[in-house]
């Protein structure tokens, strides 16, 4: 009986690979097993069908594992969290589109702790798409009015990829709907200078975020002239 669901009943190639990779340990117990009853298997099979069996069984453990692996075989696997991390985020857009906030949270959630899981690896979109999913999870905790989550996600966003302009846009727009305080207005300056300068921003958005930077820095001013003086100081 196959081991695929309704929903993928016509896997991909990459499908495929992905489980026989995963079936090396399988694999090599079994060889193991056949090696320590040899004797008793060569009975009853024969000794052509089970020296047969281990050949193939070491064969696919040697292409399979460590510095043997098929190289082809280890981008399909990359391939293929990719394609699942994709979908995972999609179904995360789904809900925020729909406004339901909360439930986007938490499939944006899912998203990146299946990121974490997969095998390292230095693929420059595999971290443009986690830069995505931490930045759209830093929006839909805006939506939530969780702005300590947002801003950590959105700083997240942006050390996986510094050029994403939606992560530093994201931090200042958290930090902008916290409480007034002069550390948190500098920061949002910094975050919206930061957004303008990236080479990803659109130009139909570079007037909303040079209205966010204005604001930042009006309400940084403010800030300071609003701080009061210490006591015994002398006004010349």
């Amino acid at each position: 009986m196959s081991g695929f669901s309704s929903d993928d009943a016509a896997p991909s190639t990459a499908a495929f690979m992905k489980q026989a990779l995963m079936k090396s340990a399988e694999y090599r117990k079994n060889t193991e097993m056949m090696r320590e009853k040899h004797d008793d298997f060569v009975k009853e099979f024969g000794e052509e069908s089970v020296n047969a069996f281990i050949e193939s069984h070491q064969r696919h453990i040697s292409e399979t594992s460590g510095e043997n692996m098929n190289p082809a075989a280890a981008a399909v696997e990359i391939e293929t969290d990719m394609d699942r991390l994709v979908a995972l985020k999609e179904e995360a857009n789904a809900a925020y589109k729909e406004k339901d906030f909360g439930t986007a949270v938490k499939r944006y959630g899912a998203a990146i702790k299946f990121a974490a899981s997969c095998a390292e690896t230095d693929s420059q979109e595999f971290q443009r798409q986690r830069a995505i999913i931490h930045a759209n999870r830093a929006a839909a905790n805006l939506g939530l009015k969780k702005y300590v989550g947002a801003l950590v996600d959105a700083q997240r966003a942006s050390e996986l990829n510094p050029d994403y302009w939606k992560g530093p846009f994201r931090a200042g727009s958290a930090l902008m709907k916290m409480a007034p305080r002069l550390e948190r207005s500098e920061m949002a300056v910094k975050y919206f200078e930061k957004c303008y300068a990236c080479s990803s921003l659109p130009s139909a958005q570079k007037k909303n975020i040079s209205r966010a930077l204005e604001l930042a820095r009006y309400r940084l001013e403010k800030g300071r002239d609003e701080v009061p003086l210490p006591e015994n100081c002398v006004v010349q």
